[in-house]
């Protein structure tokens, strides 16, 4: 089967650029990772009032998870509820920690911590609306994920090498607090190319047979760190992978 994951990034001529570098080891080996997303902005809200009972197969909904009672708020709005997604790392870190494996090639983190909560939308959710993950991965590698809906501040994506740092928001990479003398000398501006879209990217590959860039163990992969980092949270412990036995431990 040719399956391509909706992380649309492995598409994004930005990203596809900071990719080349890192893999070129223009930045050096890469240590750490610190990756923020932040809005203030009630984009789950969904408005239920006119959805009627009849028109929604609700067992088919609740998928064996529970069984509840008929509830529209949770049909319309489920990513605030346990029974239907992992909140945040699993809507939202997923596209970011999607660059770990594909940059570096290291598919698994090797231990999570987390924390977080309802610090501002106290509205019944059961999912968090800031975050804080520690994701350390086996090439000796940590990196950090936060975000939170309590403000406005956009987003942050910045790789820390030894002998560069990668912004790529900015879109540049600097020598800035390098003292190697192999630093990288000055800025290098990175150079995005054209390139097909994700979904043209993926119909090409259902013709040719081919792999396509964000093939099923890119979506297994960040599935993986997402479990984590939510059994993390949800328990306030470490959280390890077995990658031999494909097991959270």
């Amino acid at each position: 089967r040719v399956v391509q994951i909706g992380t649309q990034r492995r598409s994004d001529p930005p990203f596809m650029a900071a990719a080349r570098q890192v893999q070129a080891g223009v930045i050096g080996r890469v240590t750490r990772v610190d990756m923020e997303a932040h809005f203030q902005q009630a984009r789950w809200r969904r408005d239920y009032s006119k959805i009627r009972q009849e028109d929604i197969d609700w067992p088919l909904f609740l998928f064996g998870r529970s069984d509840r009672p008929y509830d529209a708020r949770r049909w319309r709005e489920w990513q605030l509820f346990r029974d239907y997604t992992n909140g945040l790392p699993g809507l939202w870190m997923s596209h970011f920690i999607d660059l770990v494996p594909w940059y570096l090639g290291v598919p698994y983190p090797r231990s999570v911590v987390a924390s977080g909560g309802v610090f501002l939308w106290k509205d019944g959710r059961e999912t968090e609306d800031v975050i804080q993950v520690l994701l350390e991965y086996p090439n000796d590698c940590l990196v950090r994920f936060a975000m939170s809906l309590t403000n406005s501040s956009g987003a942050r994506n910045e790789w820390y090498g030894t002998r560069g740092t990668l912004d790529i928001n900015a879109g540049k990479i600097t020598g800035a607090g390098s003292e190697r003398p192999d630093k990288v000398a000055g800025e290098i501006a990175l150079r995005p190319e054209p390139t097909d879209s994700h979904m043209e990217n993926f119909l090409k590959c259902v013709r040719s047979r081919q792999t396509p860039r964000a093939d099923i163990q890119a979506g297994f992969s960040h599935a993986v760190a997402g479990c984590m980092a939510s059994e993390a949270l949800r328990t306030s412990r470490t959280v390890r992978f077995d990658a031999e036995r494909l097991l959270l431990v």
